[in-house]
């Protein structure tokens, strides 16, 4: 589908937007085709061919990239991802996770440079990282279910307070360093500490502490995690991090599913090692472990921390910018860690 105000000729530079990246700024996409003299081609296609099919003039400079996107090219070969794709200098990501883009080390290898979108993720996700911390303490999921029955309060034990307990951050980056102030100035929390690969700047940690990953898992009250999923943080919170915790610890996630094994968060939960959960994204979306739907001490939202207009305005603002920027000045304005 190519959008009925492009007119140019074959010769023009083309700018793919898949699905999900051409909903709330149309204004600011037909700004970005004006200024640059592109073609935009929305995309709408059902099926990876449909996708590889938008190639065949190679004259395509950019891609606006979406998880839903993506989900339409599952099983792609990346034998015909390298061919159809000779040309593209620009995969821009609608998200802060880029975890859905093709491997970047092959990204880079073609002389494709890849971008992301963490600033306009962050109010939404935090906040989404604050709600689940808040309902996984109380025991709001159990309490509302047992509402909903009829049965008023139930059986539902009383719950924990977050007020003085410690906080432990894995990812102290844009968003894990806003949820860290909501949860700080809303939840009168005893001490914050985090841990990332290496210490944060000095105006990201303010008064967090920085330790090592055994510390952070033996310390903590709430283990907060936002990472990036890559070869690193997969699984990264596994039967043996889940074993170093402290007894009756709350976890949350708003990162990526496969950054804990799911498993191990099930039986970590049924031994009472882990008293409760806020889960946001889980590791075989969009089926959840059967053993987390039952157990009521597990606070569920089917990935939905920048499911709000807002948030999808300003991530598609986002998009728009880095190609503006790259085309403006031959430099993305936020690549992924790995093209920097």
């Amino acid at each position: 589908m190519v959008d009925s105000t492009e007119k140019m000729g074959d010769t023009q530079k083309l700018v793919v937007i898949m699905d999900g990246a051409y909903d709330n700024c149309r204004e600011k996409w037909a700004q970005l085709a004006e200024k640059h003299n592109v073609r935009l081609v929305p995309f709408n296609g059902t099926c990876a061919d449909d996708f590889f099919d938008l190639f065949d003039k190679k004259n395509i400079v950019a891609v606006a990239h979406t998880y839903p996107g993506l989900k339409l090219m599952d099983g792609f070969e990346m034998d015909k991802f390298r061919a159809c794709l000779a040309g593209v200098e620009i995969m821009c990501h609608m998200g802060a996770g880029y975890d859905a883009l093709p491997d970047p080390t092959i990204l880079k290898e073609m002389g494709i440079t890849a971008s992301n979108a963490p600033k306009s993720v962050m109010e939404a996700t935090a906040n989404t990282a604050l709600y689940l911390t808040i309902g996984a303490m109380r025991n709001f999921n159990a309490l509302a279910s047992a509402l909903r029955r009829g049965e008023w309060l139930g059986d539902v034990p009383l719950a924990i307070e977050p007020e003085g307990k410690t906080l432990g951050v894995i990812g102290l980056g844009g968003i894990g360093a806003l949820a860290r102030d909501k949860m700080q100035s809303s939840l009168n929390l005893g001490k914050v500490q985090y841990f990332n690969r290496r210490r944060a700047d000095p105006e990201i940690e303010k008064n967090a502490e920085y330790v090592d990953f055994d510390t952070l898992l033996k310390t903590s009250d709430i283990v907060f995690l936002s990472v990036p999923l890559n070869r690193s943080t997969y699984h990264l919170i596994d039967a043996e991090a889940f074993s170093k915790m402290k007894d009756g610890v709350t976890i949350v996630n708003t990162a990526r599913g496969s950054v804990i094994d799911e498993q191990a968060l099930v039986d970590a939960l049924a031994s009472g090692k882990v008293m409760s959960a806020g889960l946001d994204v889980f590791e075989n979306e969009p089926n959840v472990h059967p053993e987390l739907l039952k157990n009521q001490n597990v606070l569920l939202l089917p990935h939905v921390g920048t499911h709000c207009i807002d948030a999808r305005t300003k991530m598609e603002a986002e998009v728009i910018d880095n190609i503006d920027a790259y085309l403006t000045t031959g430099k993305l304005a936020s690549p992924i860690a790995e093209h920097v």
